[in-house]
């Protein structure tokens, strides 16, 4: 495992950043945060196992109870064995998900602008409570974008349209 709060280390964290970095080649996952508040900016992230929790293998934030949101954007996360970037709560943009296992990029809540997602299983997944806009998905093999399509979002190839 790389970088973990939460259930994983028995702790929640609050107001966390990640920044400038590489997590790569760990045998779990790359970075699991639980809390709020938290960001996780221009790492990147590659090449991770999935570890024991639910196929996350890059970049995985949980929020506690709804408590606030955190963000990932300017990060890249490639070759992970589960999702590449997971923010139950929050904000996915300006990544790169590319060759993940599952999803390039899951939102629960919140919403997913301006990433590229290409070649993962599913490019992005969005929860009940999160939309999408001004991404570009292409060749992800079981979709493109699932969930709130808010329009200006480009998907093509194998994944099919948006």
């Amino acid at each position: 495992m790389g970088i973990t709060t939460g259930s994983q280390a028995n702790t929640v964290q609050f107001n966390i950043t990640i920044r400038n970095g590489t997590i790569q080649g760990m045998g779990g996952g790359g970075t699991f945060l639980q809390g709020d508040s938290h960001l996780v900016e221009y790492t990147h992230v590659r090449s991770d196992g999935s570890g024991g929790f639910v196929g996350i293998g890059g970049i995985r934030i949980e929020q506690s109870q709804d408590l606030g949101s955190s963000i990932v954007q300017h990060s890249t996360v490639q070759r992970n064995a589960g999702i590449g970037i997971s923010v139950s709560s929050g904000a996915a943009r300006y990544n790169v998900a590319d060759v993940n296992r599952f999803d390039g990029i899951f939102v629960f809540s919140g919403s997913a602008s301006y990433n590229v997602v290409t070649r993962n299983t599913r490019g992005i997944n969005l929860g009940v409570s999160a939309s999408a806009f001004g991404n570009t998905a292409v060749d992800n093999f079981a979709g493109n974008l699932t969930g709130a399509n808010l329009g200006q979002n480009h998907c093509t190839g194998t994944g099919g349209p948006c």
